[in-house]
């Protein structure tokens, strides 16, 4: 997989941190996640959308 090329938007960090706690992803899965959303702006956006949907089954979230 290439190296990041894109920033870590913010945005997207409270969404990381509860989906990777709540589903116990361990820091090599949440490293790896990282790199493979930062590759392209359409990987971040697909990231985005897989972070809100998983956020989305966790119970009480509300966005």
């Amino acid at each position: 997989m290439p190296p990041p090329v894109l920033p870590w938007p913010a945005e997207l960090t409270d969404a990381l941190k509860r989906v990777s706690t709540y589903f116990e992803w361990s820091h090599a899965d949440i490293a790896e996640f990282c790199r493979w959303a930062q590759r392209s702006p359409q990987a971040l956006a697909d990231a985005g959308a897989f972070l809100r949907a998983e956020m989305a089954k966790l119970t009480g979230y509300q966005p």
